[in-house]
């Protein structure tokens, strides 16, 4: 979501399988604007052990490519368990940007557009 509101939904576009979405997220960079993360994981698996080092390493590599640009990740998630892997995912990374689970969309969405009206 950039400050036009704007969301890529490459995960919406292939349901049932793990995307990669980092060439959005490049692009994302890329157009030098402010820009938010709605990452939505309902009806996905948890993540497993290796999938969660991943995402941990993928988070400090946005913080040290982001330069400021990146103000935050909303995660929408449907079960207790994916809260708790999210909270450990973050005590790994230590994001130097907001990060918040949410139940709805829509309030990811507006927590995440007041992240980059306001930045």
């Amino acid at each position: 979501m950039s400050r036009g509101g704007r969301s890529s939904g490459c995960a919406r576009r292939h349901p049932g399988r793990r995307r990669s979405c980092s060439g959005n997220i490049s692009q994302a960079f890329a157009r030098g604007q402010a820009f938010a993360l709605l990452v939505d994981t309902r009806g996905y698996p948890p993540l497993t052990p290796t999938e969660r080092r991943m995402v941990a390493v993928r988070i400090r590599e946005n913080q040290t490519a982001s330069g400021g640009l990146l103000k935050g990740i909303g995660v929408v998630m449907d079960s207790r368990m994916g809260r708790g892997i999210f909270t450990a995912i973050q005590w790994i990374a230590r994001p130097a940007y907001p990060m918040a689970a949410f139940e709805t969309e829509s309030d990811a969405r507006r927590w995440l557009r007041e992240l980059v009206v306001w930045s």
